[in-house]
């Protein structure tokens, strides 16, 4: 679909047909999200069941740092798109590399912090033994994927805004499936047990930013990116902090209660 038929039809197509069209690629999208996770649970459930339970322990602590990234997404989205159906399509390139470049800083640092971190995250969490070892293998791991995670948000605000909910679907269910194919290899013909399910989910999402960048390069009708002379504008930041910072509390909260929740389970 072309750039202005889909701006028409956002604006002045029928209510209803718009919201199905835009939102179940959505929904999609946010199921494949959860295969990642799924696929190596099901695979490392082979190896064992500390193994097994190791994947799922700390899962809620990788979604409470990936609520920033969430947060971000959801103020890009919404910005965004405002701008693109009041055709401020320079606005709109200026908010996108800002969006991208505070997302990278942020992710980078996550991604260290969580590092260095995981062992003490791990040990307050409860977890002793093998539990403790296996989790902070599979955490560090998938922390050091985070700049991919927080880039991917990015492009899915990017092409939410202009009103293709699709492509960063069929990328996501794309890299679900070579996660899927990736995780027996690292996992048993590599012999990497924990350490190849999280190597292989971080290798996934790492082809996954790729492609999105490739596509906002290429097929990205109305936002494109430029870093030219790029620099850090206060009002824009302030904006996205605004809209981004309710979203994160409410994906964090959730994730937090998860957190604390497992911590009771391990004692």
């Amino acid at each position: 679909m072309k750039k202005l038929d889909r701006k028409e039809l956002i604006l002045n197509g029928i209510m209803y047909k718009v919201i199905i069209i835009l939102s179940l690629p959505i929904m999609l999208n946010n199921f494949i999200q959860t295969l990642y996770n799924l696929a190596d649970a099901m695979w490392v459930s082979k190896l064992g069941s500390v193994q097994f339970a190791a994947t799922s322990f700390v899962w809620p602590v990788i979604f409470l740092f990936i609520s920033l990234g969430i947060g971000i997404s959801v103020a890009g989205t919404s910005i965004l798109s405002q701008l693109v159906g009041a055709s401020e399509y320079e606005e709109a390139n200026r908010y996108a590399s800002q969006l991208m470049a505070i997302s990278m800083i942020f992710s980078v640092i996550f991604a260290l912090l969580g590092y260095f971190l995981s062992p003490y995250i791990v040990g307050w969490m409860g977890a002793t033994g093998d539990l403790a070892k296996y989790s902070n293998i599979y955490l560090q791991i998938s922390f050091l994927g985070f700049p991919f995670v927080f880039l991917f948000f990015n492009f899915n605000s990017i092409m939410n805004a202009q009103g293709n909910t699709l492509a960063p679907t069929i990328l996501s269910g794309i890299s679900a499936i070579i996660n899927v194919i990736l995780d027996p290899i690292f996992i048993f013909t590599l012999n990497m047990g924990v350490a190849g399910a999280a190597i292989a989910t971080v290798l996934s999402q790492a082809l996954l930013v790729f492609a999105g960048i490739y596509i906002l390069k290429k097929h990205s009708p109305m936002i494109k990116l430029d870093f030219k002379g790029f620099k850090f504008n206060k009002n824009m930041l302030k904006k996205i902090v605004e809209i981004g910072f309710p979203s994160t509390i409410g994906q964090s909260g959730a994730a937090l209660g998860f957190t604390v929740l497992n911590s009771f389970i391990a004692s």
